[in-house]
């Protein structure tokens, strides 16, 4: 939601529940269900790594997640380190 380039962009997401309760539940999705690593978090903003292994090699996806001030919307950008593609991998997730 936060990179406008047509191939990559989504519609930000609604949180449903009060700030402190959807952070620690999207902690938990990233973690727990896509294995995912975090790196980087504050009371608005957290960063995770996703790494990979395919037929191009090893992989590391960033992904980042703003919880807007004053509003129920979750911006996010996901994107795969360097130049190799992603395969659709990070839409998915």
């Amino acid at each position: 939601s936060q990179d406008d380039r047509p191939a990559v962009w989504d519609n930000p997401w609604v949180a449903e529940q009060a700030l402190p309760s959807a952070m620690e539940r999207l902690r938990r999705v990233i973690e727990l269900k896509l294995q995912g690593k975090v790196v980087e978090q504050d009371e608005r903003y957290l960063r995770a790594e996703f790494a990979s292994r395919g037929p191009l090699g090893d992989a590391v996806d960033d992904a980042e997640f703003f919880f807007t001030p004053d509003d129920v919307l979750v911006q996010f950008r996901a994107a795969r380190r360097g130049d190799a593609p992603d395969f659709g991998a990070n839409r998915k997730r």
